[in-house]
């Protein structure tokens, strides 16, 4: 199965990856305050189908690559890039 990105996740400090898929950043944010107190830390991406939490340049190269997703310039992947705009 090719790679691709499977749902948009932060990274906390203490290293606790949060997902919610298919969801935004600041959902997945809010998810992390429930689980571990702060939704602060890594944005980025978890990977299908290893589960792999990576950040959001090389999110932006998987995506490409599976055609999720066109992003122009130096920027990273955001959430909104695969889910539209809230």
């Amino acid at each position: 199965m090719k790679q691709h990105i499977k749902s948009a996740a932060i990274k906390t400090p203490r290293g606790v990856v949060a997902k919610k898929p298919p969801a935004h950043h600041v959902d997945v944010a809010k998810k992390a305050r429930q689980i571990v107190g702060t939704g602060k830390g890594e944005r980025g991406f978890v990977t299908a189908p290893d589960g792999k939490f990576i950040g959001r340049q090389t999110a932006k190269r998987v995506a490409k690559k599976a055609g999720q997703a066109t992003v122009k310039g130096k920027r990273g992947l955001h959430s909104e890039d695969l889910y539209g705009s809230r």
